[in-house]
């Protein structure tokens, strides 16, 4: 692999139990974030629609497609606290307890990262820009590796909610992007560039519906079929 982190993966068989104690394959955790939406839990008062399947509202941030791999509770007695630690348990984990995989969907606002369901584009969670840390990618060209195309985010203890929240580390494999681009992306954002994003660089963005009607089909040696 190469990029951020590249060649610090050294696999530690210390891991056997921690990573089930640490970590969450799926976004269907016990322990729920304090921003997270709830079954049924409109998002409007964040300022965007919640409607379903309403990715490209509110301020027409980009939006990914991307594989929910894994989110690690970041603690130094478990010795994961960087991006390049949680790639080491990922790949552990791949070796011995498996990873099950969720597609989701990853978009970046002005103030707000959302994680939205792939199947109706309702809010599953979302941190404010504020928390986030170390946007991270690790990708390869190698057709052996299975996670060749890895984004790294870790969202920090919310001192406004007298640190209820541990710190987490969330990962996910991107799908028809490169995770170098959504690092870039999310960069921009926290920098408060993030209107400048998503501009000729082949994003995956969600299209809006097309606004006018579908044109009438071509003239054949200038008569349409039906006609004579």
């Amino acid at each position: 692999m190469n990029g951020v982190g590249a060649g610090f993966y050294p696999h530690h068989d210390h891991w056997d139990d921690v990573a089930s104690r640490t970590s969450s394959s799926a976004y269907e955790r016990e322990r729920m974030s304090p921003y997270r939406s709830g079954p049924g839990v409109s998002t409007a008062s964040n300022g965007y629609s919640s409607d379903p399947g309403s990715v490209g509202s509110g301020e027409d941030g980009p939006t990914y497609v991307l594989e929910h791999l894994a989110t690690f509770r970041v603690s130094p007695e478990s010795d994961l606290v960087y991006p390049a630690d949680g790639m080491r348990r990922l790949l552990h984990m791949e070796k011995t307890s498996g990873i099950w995989t969720q597609k989701m969907m990853l978009k970046l606002e002005k103030k707000w990262v959302y994680i939205l369901s792939h199947e109706n584009g309702d809010t599953v969670e979302k941190f404010p820009f504020e928390l986030i840390r170390e946007p991270t990618a690790f990708t390869s060209d190698d057709p052996k590796e299975l996670y060749n195309n890895i984004f790294i985010f870790v969202v920090a203890e919310d001192p406004k909610r007298n640190y209820q929240n541990p710190t987490e580390m969330h990962i996910f494999q991107c799908l028809r992007i490169s995770a170098k681009d959504v690092v870039e992306d999310m960069k921009l954002f926290m920098s408060g560039k993030g209107g400048r994003v998503g501009r000729g660089r082949g994003r995956e963005l969600i299209p809006p519906p097309p606004q006018e009607p579908a044109p009438e089909p071509p003239l054949n040696n200038g008569y349409r079929g039906g006609d004579y």
